[in-house]
């Protein structure tokens, strides 16, 4: 069989181990460049500046089966007479909590009308947090995009199935 014909019949077989290797690359590589700009945006914010702010609520949803629980949080603050509304907990992984008595906590911690303080951008006061810093539960999803990627890698060096 001449060589054009036999590397064109290797791509009929192997194709599916391609577009797999493909989809484990560019989606570990998608996860590593995501937590990457959560975890820049959390040093970030670690030195913005705090205002006062009063939350508006805090619920509690999922931890279904082996599901995290997931919480959301709606506050109000001000900056320079200015109000805004708010919506993010912290950056890396804050709004989920394996645990239900941590998660029970958390969410007690941020009643309806109390005041908590809100750690917002000085160049853009709409970005804001309730917790400056990174979770450090975010270093999980490099490795598992690390994971992934590296996958992808290596279903391109698979060679044909033992027979």
């Amino acid at each position: 069989m001449p060589q054009n014909k036999l590397s064109m019949y290797r791509w009929r077989k192997h194709k599916d181990v391609v577009w797999a290797g493909l989809l484990f690359l560019i989606g570990g590589l998608t996860t590593i460049a995501l937590t990457a700009v959560d975890v820049r945006t959390g040093l970030e914010n670690q030195y913005w500046p705090s205002t006062p702010g009063q939350m508006l609520s805090a619920r509690l949803l999922g931890g279904y089966g082996r599901t995290p629980y997931h919480i959301t949080v709606e506050y109000v603050y001000e900056v320079d007479g200015y109000r805004y509304r708010g919506h993010v907990i912290g950056y890396g992984g804050f709004h989920l909590v394996w645990n239900s008595d941590e998660a029970q906590r958390r969410v007690a911690g941020w009643r309806a009308k109390t005041w908590v303080p809100v750690f917002y951008d000085p160049a853009e006061p709409e970005r804001a947090v309730l917790i400056s810093g990174v979770d450090e539960g975010i270093f999980i999803y490099f490795i598992v995009g690390g994971v992934a990627a590296v996958l992808g890698i290596l279903f391109f060096f698979v060679k044909e199935a033992p027979s």
